[in-house]
């Protein structure tokens, strides 16, 4: 039991490290995905407070995850090991049959899953936290008590450190579509050879006396029943997905501007060297950062980049931003989810060269033209 107790342990200490390191890396992720959360139970109450939830409880996994592989306070960890589980339990069990959330967040961006599969995950978790919280007074720690204080408090101290750095500068590892490297247009493309989406069509009819409606596929309808057809009229057609194909990693990325032109070809399909100014939301838009990368504008203007903003606010906000910070640069609009998804700032700043993203920035480290010149090809 001795052996089969510590194998448990190790799975459970090694894979809660990992789903709170992930997450930790970006905290910024893990708020959106609570924000979300928090829409669909009603709770937007707890919005404004996402973030902090996010830096606990990422730093709560790897905590627990540390001291399971290390024996540490074993009363209190089971205890905290089940009732989390079993929080996630009802959490990914309620996402998987209502389909409201279609990803937990489990991973952060690392690794997605279906809500079903999510919701099977934690189940073999359970099956594996259930023997340690059995032979919990049991389990004695690795280590003596003063090593054992410093894996305590060190534990805690560096997950709050991690989660600090990576919010004040960038996610020391980018797992999204648009991380450096990547090439945009690359990531928005099906494959020929991928599959494609398996639909069912069916056609919608409704009782012309008694207003029931009625599905029917095109195999099935009863056309050559000249009776039934003229009691019945057509209502709509539906399309729905029974097996999901080959989906892009970036499937909304599109910029426009104030006339509803679209120019995310010209931006993407151009050979040119670009800095995007990212400020999803310009009202909460850290405004000294705008003043500090204005500050650079002429730099990065003679290195040859062409430099514009992307946001989802109003023009008139925009401008009002625009104005109080010395930002003589074109604005255009994007999508705001699509814009938190491109850089975890607010504003961040990214170097392209077409569709590669070369370089990204938090505003905390603006870059001077020198530095971004550093990136030129």
């Amino acid at each position: 039991m001795t052996y089969f107790i510590w194998f448990c342990r190790i799975v459970i200490g090694v894979l809660f490290i990992f789903s709170g390191y992930v997450k930790a890396v970006d905290p910024i992720g893990m708020q959106y995905k609570l924000e979300e959360y928090f829409e669909v139970f009603h709770m937007e109450f707890f919005i404004p407070y996402s973030l902090y939830f996010s830096i606990l409880l990422n730093a709560l996994e790897i905590v627990l995850g540390v001291f399971t592989l290390f024996g540490v306070r074993m009363v209190q960890t089971a205890w905290l090991l089940v009732l989390i589980i079993v929080f996630f339990l009802f959490l990914t069990g309620y996402s998987a049959v209502t389909n409201k959330i279609t990803d937990c967040g489990c991973f952060g961006d690392a690794i997605k899953l279906s809500t079903w599969a999510t919701f099977y995950k934690n189940v073999i978790f359970l099956a594996f936290i259930i023997p340690i919280f059995l032979w919990r007074n049991k389990i004695k720690p690795v280590f003596n008590a003063l090593i054992s204080n410093v894996i305590y408090f060190g534990s805690i101290l560096l997950c709050l450190g991690l989660e600090w750095y990576c919010l004040e500068h960038l996610p020391i590892i980018d797992f999204r579509p648009y991380k450096v490297g990547n090439n945009i247009r690359e990531q928005m493309i099906i494959p020929p050879e991928a599959p494609r989406d398996s639909i069912v069509t069916q056609l919608v009819y409704k009782d012309k006396k008694s207003g029931t409606e009625e599905a029917f596929t095109i195999s099935n309808l009863p056309y050559a029943d000249s009776i039934w057809m003229a009691n019945h009229e057509f209502v709509r057609q539906e399309n729905t997905v029974i097996k999901e194909g080959f989906q892009p990693k970036i499937k909304d990325f599109k910029v426009w501007d104030d006339d509803n032109n679209d120019l995310t070809s010209q931006l993407l399909d151009s050979n040119a060297y670009q800095l995007w100014i990212v400020a999803y939301d310009i009202q909460k838009t850290d405004i000294e950062g705008l003043k500090s990368i204005a500050s650079n504008l002429s730099g990065y203007e003679k290195a040859g980049i062409t430099v514009m903003g992307l946001s989802s606010s109003a023009r008139t906000d925009i401008e009002a931003a625009r104005h109080e910070t010395g930002s003589a640069y074109p604005f255009y609009y994007a999508d705001g989810t699509v814009l938190k998804t491109i850089v975890r700032a607010n504003p961040g700043i990214v170097l392209l060269k077409g569709a590669d993203v070369l370089a990204m920035w938090h505003h905390n480290d603006t870059p001077n033209p020198d530095e971004v010149k550093n990136y030129l090809k």
